[in-house]
């Protein structure tokens, strides 16, 4: 029961997303879903007597030397005050968190229905408020001073962003075609399908190319485990043309909009200068926004809250330019072996696991989604209940 408790407290912080953060300054951020992963890792650890070391996946080990490699940086970086390494550093401990928890659940759940069930319901509440925001409250110019950008016109749900909240929507897209493929039950099929439509229509309104990159990518690696070239031939082109019918006049509604492109390029171009200075163990992790600064990329009161400068928009560049070709090769030895692991599972398994890795990864070259924890929570969640067996 307690542990039930502590799930459902969990995905109630994962419906309220951003709306209830608390930013302290400086990069410091409380938010309720942290704090509600610790609360959970803590009922885990005292429930299920789980988190024991010969119970770690031997695919986590290279995740611990990175946020080792990381914290490192941050201890030998010399033009980082103490508050920015702290600051920095709080969140490699938010990821180790996180971390703890994916262990957790992967080597031992009992809830696992429970979780599957708490995923969906979670996918068609943030769906229903995103639908919600949309006509009621259409842009965020009131909490720009807060470092979020207007969105006119773009539906971004509990996320407070379009581009996470359309990743969010590709993702759980892919979980409802894989709950409506796996159930027999009409009414339930009924239901995934519906919600499930719903969803891609919230993705569309979201104007995020990311998002539809993500859902294509994800569709292609699912429906090619079942070899249905028709109908991946079908819904690649249905989702093209529906992506163009919901555009709009607007820069930001644009599909073929420039202004974005631009500010992506200078973006990469941004991390990859900073890479290059800091080629062997980057800046530390996550030191990415005084770098900006320090390199003269960013300047201003803005600086230290737009919550675009706290990372590269690629997710890559962005593991080289704070943890050097060390992490990046920690990184890439971690993606290696969990693909390895997942490989081995059963078709229905191995389909919604890979197309939900494949499209997070497709979609972190555009956005750095791969470090965007809710994002993080949700790979790890599907990765918990498709059971991985080879560690």
């Amino acid at each position: 029961m307690m542990m039930k408790f502590a799930l459902f407290i969990l995905f109630s912080s994962f419906v309220l997303n951003q709306t209830l953060r608390i930013d302290l300054g400086n990069g410091i951020v409380i938010n309720p879903l942290d704090l509600s992963v610790l609360m959970l890792v803590i009922v885990n650890f005292t429930v299920n007597k789980s988190l024991r070391i010969k119970n770690i996946p031997t695919f986590i080990y290279p995740l611990f030397i990175f946020i080792a490699i990381g914290s490192i940086g941050l201890i030998i970086n010399p033009w980082l005050d103490p508050l920015q390494k702290i600051a920095s550093f709080l969140y490699a401990l938010r990821l180790l968190l996180y971390i703890l928890l994916f262990i957790q659940l992967y080597t031992k759940m009992r809830e696992r229905d429970f979780v599957k069930d708490l995923m969906f319901f979670t996918g068609g509440v943030i769906t229903f408020l995103g639908f919600f925001q949309y006509f009621f409250y259409p842009n965020l110019r009131n909490l720009y001073y807060l470092g979020w950008d207007d969105h006119l016109y773009r539906l971004f749900s509990t996320f407070l962003d379009p581009n996470f909240a359309g990743a969010y929507f590709a993702l759980f897209c892919l979980y409802c075609l894989w709950r409506y493929l796996g159930e027999n039950i009409i009414l339930k099929k009924i239901m995934y399908a519906s919600v499930g439509l719903s969803s891609v229509i919230a993705l569309f309104l979201t104007y995020s190319r990311t998002g539809m990159i993500m859902l294509i990518v994800g569709i292609v690696v699912y429906l090619s485990f079942y070899k249905k070239l028709k109908i991946l031939f079908f819904a690649l082109i249905s989702l093209i043309v529906l992506f163009f019918i919901f555009a709009g006049d607007l820069e930001g509604l644009n599909p073929l909009r420039s202004a974005s492109v631009i500010a992506r390029l200078d973006s990469l171009q941004n991390a990859f200068i900073i890479f290059l200075y800091n080629p062997v163990i980057g800046i530390g992790f996550n030191a990415y926004r005084y770098a900006q600064i320090y390199y003269g990329f960013r300047g201003g009161d803005l600086s230290l809250t737009s919550h675009a400068d706290a990372g590269s928009d690629n997710s890559y560049l962005f593991v080289a330019a704070t943890t050097g070709v060390i992490g990046l090769f920690l990184f890439f030895s971690f993606l290696k072996r969990i693909i390895e692991s997942l490989l081995d599972l059963p078709r229905e398994l191995k389909a919604i696991s890979l197309s939900t890795l494949a499209s997070i990864l497709a979609g972190s070259i555009f956005t750095n989604i791969l470090f965007y924890t809710p994002l993080l929570l949700w790979l790890f969640l599907v990765l918990s209940v498709t059971r991985l067996k080879k560690s």
